[in-house]
Parts: structure tokens; C-alpha cells; sequence
């Protein structure tokens, strides 16, 4: 089993590929490549080729520039700097398209909202797709067919996802919601709301519509501000919130990727009851 993993003293994210955190007793047995060393970067994405990651400098608030970079999975050669923005760039998805990616920009002083751009892989510049002078807009996140965005906004005083297809917009959570993920199958728009997982039915059809909203499980005592469904839709990835004392004692978070994991994974579930 290949394992690799990316460590530097800021916080790094899980990526959108299926992704293994192990605890620190683990790491000891890992053979490791450092993918970063520049200082913070944070929203670790696969390229579609799977040969390289891409990564961002992070978003903090009032940051007034902000960095997309790429660099080869096996580390070799240098990394590249593929667009400076005038805003932090918090959070990064990909579309269908392999060239086009969605930014999550961070506010500013003179841009005080965060807002949704999309950048073409060779511009030298991202355009607004989402940038209220008045409402956040975050949490991109795209349909696996390729024809409605979800994301986030506090328009109505709360947060909210909503789905826009072009142009139309549509609520999809019905008392707060944030951090949405399509399923795999595009059938449920899972978003986490009051502390517990929501599975929202997508019903299939020209336009969108939503059917039952059904609570999943308990969110209490994970960070569900970043997760990952596992293929299949039924499975989901998600860090364990740290308690105070055991944070203390850590050096830094660390992201682990591992590949081939499954195999292993079914050898340890072997003779196990469901």
C-alpha cells in the first residue's frame, strides 16, 4: 500500500478524492512525501489526470492577494504559480470541465462580502459568477451531470444552500444549511444544517426540484465543515473534532492520502459482522 502525505504547520484540508485521516499513532509506519513547504496552503485538489495537486495560499479574511498553485503528486520539480487574485482564495472545486475551476474569494476591506468565481486553466484573471456587494456567497459545489451549482448564501439573514441552474436560482435548505456535497448518483444534495447531516432529494426532471429532507446522523463532535462521500453515496469521510488537551499536546494537522486503501481496508472488515 502507497502512502503519501502533506504536512507543513498550517492547516491542510482533505481533498475531494476519497481520502483516509489517520490518527498520529499511525504515522510512524507511513513512508512520506512533503508536497508543501512555502507556508500556509490549504484546499488540496486532484487534477483530473491525477498526476498533480492543486492548492491555494488560504483565505483569510482581508487578505489582498491570493495564490493558485500546482505541483506533481511525486513532488519532482518545481511549483507553479498558476494565477494571482487581489483577494485570499478560501476554498477551491472543480466543474466538469477540466479546465475551469470555482474559487471561494475572501473578503476584503474594499470588497467586504466573499464571493464565487470561476477561473479557465491559462487566464491571468478569475470572473465573478457569484459576487453580491451585500450577501457571502461559499461552499461551490457542482452536480455530477454538470447542470446546477450549489452554494451558500446568508440573503436571508442565516445561512442557506441554494441550487442555481443557468440562470435560475432555487432553496434547497429549510432552516439553515451550509457545506454542500452533491451524491455521486446527482439524486441527494447532502448539506449539513443544526448540527446534523441533511439528505435533500433531488427529483430528476428540465428544471429543479427538491423532494423529502431527511436528517442522516449527528455532526456533533466532528468538524463537518469539510467531508467527503464515499462512491456509492452511502459512506462519509470526515475529521473528528480534537478535544483542548489533546490539541495541546499536537504539533500540527496533517493530511494523509492513501492509495490502494481499499484493499486493506476489506482485508481488516474481513469476518467482521455488519
Amino acid at each position: 500500500m502507497n502512502k503519501r502525505r502533506t504536512s507543513s504547520g498550517a492547516r491542510e484540508w482533505p481533498s475531494l478524492l476519497p481520502t483516509v485521516l489517520l490518527s498520529r499513532n499511525s504515522f510512524s509506519a507511513l513512508t512520506i512525501t512533503r508536497l508543501t513547504s512555502e507556508g500556509q496552503r490549504v484546499m488540496p485538489l486532484w487534477t483530473p489526470d491525477r498526476n498533480a495537486v492543486l492548492y491555494t495560499s488560504g483565505g483569510r479574511t482581508g487578505a489582498t492577494q491570493g495564490f493558485l498553485f500546482r505541483r506533481r503528486a511525486d513532488a519532482v520539480g518545481p511549483v507553479d504559480t498558476l494565477v494571482t487574485v487581489p483577494r485570499g482564495i478560501a476554498e477551491l472545486a472543480p466543474t466538469p470541465d477540466p479546465e475551469r475551476f470555482l474559487l471561494r474569494f475572501s473578503a476584503t476591506a474594499a470588497l467586504p462580502t466573499r464571493d464565487i468565481a470561476i477561473w479557465r486553466m491559462g487566464d491571468s484573471a478569475a470572473a465573478d459568477l457569484l459576487a453580491s456587494p451585500k450577501f457571502h456567497e461559499d461552499s461551490p459545489s457542482i452536480s455530477p451531470d454538470g447542470r446546477w451549482l450549489a452554494y451558500v448564501t446568508n440573503e436571508t439573514g442565516q445561512d442557506e444552500v441554494y441550487v442555481r441552474p443557468w440562470p435560475n436560482l432555487n432553496a434547497v435548505s429549510q432552516s439553515g444549511g451550509a457545506q454542500p456535497v452533491w451524491a455521486h448518483s446527482g439524486k441527494e444534495l447532502f448539506y449539513v444544517s443544526k448540527g446534523s447531516m441533511v439528505s435533500a432529494a433531488v427529483i430528476p426532471g428540465a428544471t429543479f426540484a427538491v423532494g423529502a429532507h431527511t436528517v442522516l446522523f449527528s455532526t456533533a463532535g466532528l468538524r463537518a465543515n469539510t467531508y467527503v462521500v464515499e462512491p456509492g453515496d452511502k459512506r462519509f469521510v470526515m475529521m473528528r473534532a480534537v478535544s483542548a488537551g489533546a490539541a495541546a499536546g499536537s504539533q500540527t494537522e496533517q493530511l494523509v492520502q492513501i492509495t490502494n486503501w481499499l484493499s486493506e481496508l476489506e482485508r481488516k472488515l474481513a469476518g467482521r459482522a455488519p
